[in-house]
């Protein structure tokens, strides 16, 4: 075992480049931004069944999952009675195959809009992992549109669509029932959106250079002790 004895500028330099070489290699699959997981630029049919004596629903989709993705926002469709933005809260959240709720949050009039879509920022971003089975749910309300019968759609790359899931209640619960005869693409209410780590494999003369630079500073060292 040895130390590594240097001064001045060279010394300094081999430390700057190895930690560049490092940053480089540990760097090397840098993060990239999704957008929404289902995105459509007109919806489908738009309706809202809710009934003073039975209430809305807690309705969504299903869909299984590539990649992890680290959810950073929730949303809900944003088409309130007149079209022009919703008009009321939606708690929107994402269970698991078993029912679990993993991640939720109350979606309000005046958040921020993407396209057909209204945002909540989660206040500590929750890493899903790569699955099958997820549900993700929204309330409905008494007047906000959700679509449904929605083509053509667009799907995030690591999102595969699976079927419509639905359950009557105010409250977000679990989605337990399917609605088979409806075409598919539906139903659309609620969305998310993340990021993932792509699969990048740094360049060859990347996994290299640590090795080098190495040997130019044993180089160095050995010069140095026979000096």
């Amino acid at each position: 075992m040895f130390r590594l004895k240097c001064r001045g500028v060279v010394c300094r330099s081999l430390l700057i480049l190895g930690l560049c070489a490092l940053a480089l290699v540990v760097l090397g699959g840098s993060v990239a931004v999704a957008g929404p997981a289902i995105d459509f630029t007109s919806p489908g049919t738009l309706g809202n069944n809710y009934h003073p004596a039975l209430g809305g629903y807690s309705m969504g989709w299903e869909f299984n999952l590539t990649k992890a993705m680290t959810i950073t926002d929730l949303g809900y469709f944003n088409w309130g009675r007149g079209g022009n933005g919703i008009g009321e809260s939606h708690s929107v959240g994402i269970f698991d195959s078993v029912g679990n709720l993993l991640v939720s949050t109350t979606v309000n009039p005046g958040d921020p809009t993407s396209g057909l879509w209204v945002w909540k920022s989660l206040s500590t971003p929750f890493v899903l992992a790569p699955g099958s089975g997820y549900r993700i749910a929204g309330t409905t309300g008494q007047f906000d549109r959700y679509t449904w019968s929605v083509n053509p759609v667009m799907i995030d790359p690591n999102v595969q669509y699976v079927q419509n899931r639905y359950i009557r209640s105010n409250t977000l619960v679990n989605p337990l029932y399917t609605f088979a005869t409806l075409p598919p693409y539906s139903y659309f209410g609620p969305n998310f959106r993340g990021e993932v780590m792509p699969d990048v494999v740094p360049e060859p003369a990347l996994l290299q250079l640590p090795f080098l630079l190495g040997m130019g500073g044993f180089a160095y060292w050995r010069r140095r002790k026979t000096a």
